[in-house]
């Protein structure tokens, strides 16, 4: 093994955070961009994670790519039995192995370097699918475009509509905090709650009813982005929305994550935000991001900030 590919390998296995120096603006952080030229096999990053073994993995339209800290490998329809190379939803389950959600071609499941790939033959309700997470039982809860919601447990999926109470069968993103699982939807929020499903919408405070994003925060808040800016959940209650009036560098919220110091980056269509002590600090294509529509946001093991973009490839800021 060569010793810079070594190692890379070695700064992305090991378990220690340092991260982004808090006290810095974020135009003094060291910034990386990947893109094709770089193997990124497309530009625009739509999902991230980084898996147990220190790869960090990223959707794209044009496949998955695993990045080793050197070089990327690209998972495929042509090399990797996927069924779709659009990749918009990524999570890693107990056993270590990899779920990967595709645009038209179904789920698919990577460990030990084979896929096994699942679409309606196996139940699931749609093909076509947004968003993946992980409940604390250990359940994989699929979103998709126009089938609603799906839930892996057992080996068997159970589908969620609107006949079940869902206010929408387009979903964009699930969380999970003490009160149960959130679902953002075209058409507002709802919490799956002892079985039931309750629904939020403007009426009940939300700022918008597209509900793009979610986040559950280490004070177990809940933060919710929306087409009309971002909104906080605190004690069973909505607290406060941040608009461009307070500062946001746009009000249409994609991505939402915490660092370790409790810093929340919010990726909008307008850059990237952070809000620090109750105020934003943007960094946008002005500040050389490669793109101002962020779709994606992570922080890796080393406390680098991940910027996911809609046709800017990937940037990477640390210190």
């Amino acid at each position: 093994m060569r010793p810079i590919l070594f190692l890379s390998l070695f700064l992305l296995f090991i378990n220690f955070v340092e991260g982004l120096d808090p006290s810095k603006k974020i135009i003094q952080y060291g910034h990386q961009i990947y893109q094709s030229e770089q193997g990124l096999p497309q530009n625009s990053v739509t999902a991230m994670t980084q898996t147990r073994d220190g790869y960090i993995w990223l959707g794209t339209q044009g496949g998955l790519a695993r990045f080793d800290g050197v070089r990327f490998i690209t998972y495929d329809i042509k090399n990797a039995a996927l069924k779709n190379n659009d990749v918009l939803g990524l999570a890693e389950d107990r056993e270590g192995g990899l779920w990967i959600g595709t645009y038209g071609g179904g789920l698919a499941y990577l460990k030990d370097g084979k896929i096994r790939n699942f679409g309606t033959k196996e139940g699931m309700s749609s093909t076509t699918i947004r968003c993946l997470f992980y409940d604390h039982d250990g359940n994989l809860w699929i979103g998709t475009r126009s089938g609603g919601l799906n839930r892996f447990a057992n080996g068997k999926f159970t589908t969620f509509t609107s006949h079940d109470g869902l206010i929408s069968e387009s979903i964009y993103e699930i969380e999970e905090t003490g009160e149960g699982i959130w679902i953002g939807t075209d058409h507002g929020l709802n919490l799956f709650q002892n079985g039931k499903f309750k629904s939020f919408t403007t009426a009940d405070g939300l700022p918008h009813n597209t509900v793009r994003s979610l986040f559950a925060d280490s004070n177990h808040n809940l933060w919710i982005g929306t087409d009309a800016g971002l909104t906080l959940r605190r004690d069973q209650a909505f607290r406060k929305t941040f608009t461009t009036a307070n500062g946001l560098s746009n009000g249409t919220i994609r991505a939402i994550r915490q660092d370790h110091d409790g810093n929340l980056w919010i990726g909008t269509d307008g850059g990237l935000n952070r809000l620090q002590n109750g105020h934003f600090e943007s960094f946008t294509s002005a500040n050389d991001l490669s793109h101002d529509s962020v779709n994606t946001l992570f922080e890796d093991r080393e406390g680098n900030l991940w910027i996911g973009t809609d046709g800017g490839g990937v940037n990477q800021l640390k210190d």
